[in-house]
């Protein structure tokens, strides 16, 4: 938030606004340039002081909940200790990954995630990672796809602005489910890593995380997500159960495995 790219400017940019008063007066005298720049400055510190700061500390109040959201308080409230948190992240986030996990670069992921249709994504990860293929495999799979790139469109039916959407395709049960999940609300996975407390946080990857719960049999399981996909709303502690969250996944895992390549 704010100009914080130019901060080393600002000793050279208050010397200069110091000195300009004085340099104008010097080279014109008390003429009308004089009079028009002292009273510009004048009239620009009340502008400042009565629009541009109330806005930006209000800019600042509301802005990065997320990341200025304390964890370890919140668990402590909720009464969460030495749990497993599933971090409910947007499906673009997960995506993304998931790419990261096949050994595509950031930058080759970044750039598969912002010209592809999400679902499109989804169905190519799967068929990528049941069949155990390399990250070149998966971007050369995905390459006719890359000729729509041009008839993407914000998805219309997630509230994150990043997602991409292909007017006209199929979504399969999985992206639609992926798609009311982002409605529900989500939240983000890196300030978590932060965390002080004796909670596990780890990104909710659905069915791949269920080695995870035979992993760690002695703690409870948590989601973690906001109540709602409005803005500002800070994330909550969900309790869940094992044995639903192996139907989910495992209800789940059936379209995956009869999915054409």
């Amino acid at each position: 938030l704010g100009p914080r790219l130019v901060f080393p400017l600002v000793p050279v940019a208050a010397l200069w606004t110091a000195r300009a008063f004085a340099e104008v007066r010097l080279r014109w005298g008390r003429t009308l340039t004089w009079r028009a720049v002292a009273w510009g400055g004048a009239v620009s510190c009340c502008m400042a002081a009565g629009i541009a700061v109330p806005a930006r500390a209000r800019q600042y109040h509301g802005g990065l909940q997320t990341m200025r959201w304390d964890p370890d308080r919140a668990a402590a409230l909720a009464g969460v200790r030495h749990a497993l948190v599933l971090v409910r992240e947007s499906w673009g986030a997960q995506l993304l990954a998931r790419l990261w996990a096949l050994g595509v670069t950031r930058s080759e992921a970044e750039f598969l995630y912002a010209n592809l249709d999400q679902c499109e994504l989804e169905t190519a990860l799967t068929w990528a990672e049941a069949r155990h293929q390399s990250a070149a495999g998966l971007i050369e799979h995905l390459a006719p796809a890359l000729a729509d790139q041009r008839r993407l469109d914000r998805s219309p039916y997630s509230p994150d602005p990043t997602a991409r959407y292909l007017p006209g395709r199929p979504y399969s049960l999985i992206c639609k489910a992926r798609q009311w999940e982002d409605q529900q609300g989500f939240t983000l996975f890196p300030p978590l890593l932060l965390s002080r407390s004796d909670n596990l946080y780890l990104r909710d990857l659905h069915g791949r995380d269920s080695l995870l719960l035979q992993a760690l049999p002695d703690r409870a399981v948590y989601l973690l997500k906001p109540a709602t996909s409005a803005e500002a709303v800070s994330p909550s502690f969900y309790l869940v159960s094992r044995d639903s969250l192996r139907a989910v996944w495992l209800k789940e895992s059936q379209p995956m495995a009869q999915a054409s390549p």
